[in-house]
C-alpha cells in the first residue's frame, strides 16, 4: 500500500506548471465541497482522501499564488525598466538638443555655410558629407533604407527662420561647401 508521504512526494514532483496547480486546487475544493455537503457518493470517501484532497488544493493554490506573484513581479520589472529606458533616452535627447543649440557658436565658416545651405533649401534631410556638423549634435544620422541620411537637429530646425535672417548676408551657393584640402 502506498503511504501518504509518497502520495504527497509524487504530488510535488507532478505538479510542475500552473495549469497542473490549478487542476489540484479545484479538483482538491470540488472534492471537499461535495464531502461537505454530505453529496452521495462523496460523502463515503475515506478521511485520508479528503485530507489528501486538502492538501492537493491548497498546494495548488499555493502554486498559483506564487506563479502569479512572480508574473506580476516580472510585469513590474519590465514596466519599470521600459520606463527608465524612455526617461534615460528623453534625458539624452534633451541634452543632445541643448548641446546642437550652444555648438552653433562654435561653427567654423564652411559648417556655417553648409547648414545654411541646407535651411536654404528648405528639406531637413540631406545626403551630403556633414560629419563635423554631426559631430557637434547640429545634424543626426539617420538610416534610411540603403545609405545613411543626416536630419537638422529640431531645435536648429525651429530656429530656421532666425538663422536664415541673422546670416542673410552670407552668399548662397550653388554646390554643397567643402572643405578645400587641395
Amino acid at each position: 500500500m502506498v503511504g501518504i508521504k509518497e502520495i504527497i512526494d509524487g504530488l510535488i514532483e507532478t505538479v510542475k506548471s500552473v495549469r497542473t496547480a490549478a487542476v489540484l486546487f479545484f479538483g482538491g475544493a470540488a472534492l471537499l465541497l461535495l464531502n461537505l455537503f454530505l453529496i452521495w457518493p462523496f460523502s463515503l470517501v475515506s478521511p485520508l482522501y479528503i485530507t489528501l484532497a486538502a492538501v492537493a488544493a491548497l498546494y495548488g493554490l499555493v502554486v498559483m499564488l506564487v506563479d502569479t506573484a512572480r508574473f506580476g513581479s516580472r510585469k513590474t520589472q519590465d514596466w519599470y525598466g521600459n520606463r527608465r529606458t524612455e526617461t534615460a533616452r528623453k534625458v539624452e535627447a534633451k541634452r543632445f538638443d541643448d548641446e546642437a543649440v550652444a555648438n552653433l557658436a562654435t561653427l567654423d565658416d564652411i559648417q556655417k555655410r553648409q547648414l545654411l545651405w541646407i535651411l536654404r533649401r528648405g528639406s531637413q534631410r540631406v545626403d551630403q558629407p556633414v560629419t563635423e556638423l554631426r559631430q557637434k549634435h547640429i545634424m543626426r544620422s539617420v538610416e534610411a533604407s540603403w545609405k545613411n541620411v543626416d536630419v537638422v537637429a529640431e531645435p536648429i530646425w525651429a530656429m530656421r527662420e532666425e538663422l536664415l535672417e541673422k546670416y542673410k548676408r552670407v552668399p548662397d551657393e550653388s554646390k554643397f561647401p567643402t572643405y578645400r584640402y587641395f
